[in-house]
């Protein structure tokens, strides 16, 4: 290939790789030391920790909801946390992008201990997804797994956006 072909593909290929990118949600690091963290940041706030897999049909089926939730009420942090590994990070964004979970609040677990991880959120918790915590503002928390209760989760919502 004569150079000037090279510096024409390579650029096609940097283009292209900072668009999709740009396209990705961005995941962030979930490790043992995020739940006290998030607590920290969200001092006084309710927020939402929901936990699911890339292996969880009924995950994929909330996905949306909490989306719409997350406009809904735009003062309660809802973050959505893949309990698969960063390595996996094709597979978790393949499945945001199919199922529109929108493009912020998302992380995954940072390493393969995933028992580790789980422990530090809830010593109880052993991997079912989808879990999800709810916090209120003394962050004093509600455990729930299964499929979603949509109207318990609104009703939970308004609560504590007032």
């Amino acid at each position: 290939m004569k150079p000037s072909r090279v510096l024409w593909w390579t650029l096609i290929g940097l283009v292209l790789s900072s668009t999709l990118a740009q396209a990705e949600p961005r995941l962030a690091p979930f490790d043992a030391g995020s739940p006290a963290a998030l607590r920290q940041a969200h001092a006084g706030r309710p927020f939402v920790l929901v936990f699911w897999s890339v292996h969880c049909a009924p995950c994929f089926a909330e996905m949306a909801q909490w989306r719409a939730y997350r406009k809904q009420f735009p003062g309660i942090p809802i973050i959505q946390i893949a309990t698969e590994s960063l390595d996996e990070s094709m597979a978790i964004v393949g499945v945001l992008d199919r199922y529109d979970a929108g493009t912020s609040g998302h992380l995954a677990f940072a390493d393969d201990y995933a028992e580790k991880i789980r422990h530090a959120v809830d010593p109880a918790w052993r991997g079912e997804t989808p879990r999800v915590y709810f916090y209120d503002r003394e962050h004093q928390r509600i455990a729930r797994s299964g499929a979603m209760d949509v109207e318990w989760t609104r009703r939970w919502l308004e609560r504590v956006a007032k």
